[in-house]
């Protein structure tokens, strides 16, 4: 089985309701165990800080599924739980579900991109990440969750 971590986000009603019933269909996706779920952050808004707080996680599966095939059913858990994709980043959202990694693979492709293109630049995603996955190391800057972490509280 490959391991995969997901990062979950919502900034829109109950975000606490929006988060446990995103996690309860990430375990539902076939081929798939859920084996950890970090803390819940509440973290500002990241690109567009004009909108509410978010609260964020990550969770930890390991899957038979492709990387694209777990996006595929990431987009739909989305889509179902009424999240409305307008073509505008970084705007308010009742559900984010983002791969921020995929099994230490780098792939590039026009539906997903692994690891995230901004993880490394995102406390809001690398300290859930930290919690589930205290051994991770950027496959593309091979860095550890620590230097990364400490990378961005020293830029600020």
């Amino acid at each position: 089985m490959k391991n995969a971590f997901i990062g979950l986000g919502s900034n829109i009603g109950d975000r606490h309701q929006h988060l446990h019933r995103a996690i309860h269909h990430i375990e539902a996706m076939p081929q798939t165990k859920l084996v950890a779920v970090s803390t819940f952050y509440v973290t500002p808004a990241w690109g567009n800080i004009h909108q509410e707080d978010f609260l964020n996680a990550c969770v930890h599966i390991q899957t038979h599924l492709s990387a694209q095939t777990c996006m595929q059913y990431l987009l739909a858990i989305e889509e179902n739980m009424g999240r409305v994709r307008n073509g505008d980043k970084w705007q308010p959202r009742i559900i984010d579900l983002d791969i921020l990694d995929f099994n230490h693979e780098i792939i590039s492709t026009e539906f997903v991109t692994i690891p995230h293109t901004y993880l490394h630049e995102r406390l809001f995603a690398l300290l859930p990440l930290r919690e589930v996955c205290p051994e991770y190391i950027h496959p593309v800057f091979k860095k550890n969750i620590n230097e990364l972490i400490r990378e961005i509280n020293n830029n600020r």
